[in-house]
């Protein structure tokens, strides 16, 4: 069903589908921000504080919502080869990820897992600072 409705470029900004997902983007985003917004102390009824949160919560949002989309098409490509996880299981993965996100993951048994984003990207840049290959000589 999925591939028959995306198959015309309809998941493209402006398409039917692509409306849809412009709008669970939009609900995803919002409680993010307002959450992001009441953390760091946002004066009541500040539209810029508000504007600000909501503008680094939607690309978070968008990234979510297409992360889904594309792990969801890349079970739908290799579900019958062997060892590809069920529907269920996948589904379990994925929802792990958003909420603890890979970052957290790798970070744990270092240190305690990072919970602002300042910390999640210092993880990460350390991570694979660890874990890049040595320089080599030409």
């Amino acid at each position: 069903m999925y591939a028959f409705v995306t198959r015309d470029g309809s998941v493209e900004s402006g398409g039917p589908l692509g409306h849809f997902l412009d709008s669970v983007t939009a609900l995803v985003a919002a409680p993010f921000a307002r959450a992001m917004a009441e953390e760091h102390g946002a004066a009541e009824g500040s539209t810029s504080d508000e504007q600000l949160a909501l503008h680094l919560a939607e690309p978070w949002a968008a990234g979510a919502v297409g992360f889904v989309r594309g792990s969801g098409e890349w079970w739908m490509a290799h579900r019958d080869e062997p060892g590809v996880p069920d529907r269920q299981t996948l589904t379990a993965q994925v929802a792990a990820w958003l909420w603890a996100g890979p970052v957290g993951l790798l970070a744990r048994g270092r240190t305690a897992a990072p919970t602002t984003p300042a910390a999640v990207a210092h993880a990460a840049v350390a991570h694979a600072a660890d874990s890049a290959p040595a320089p080599t000589d030409p």
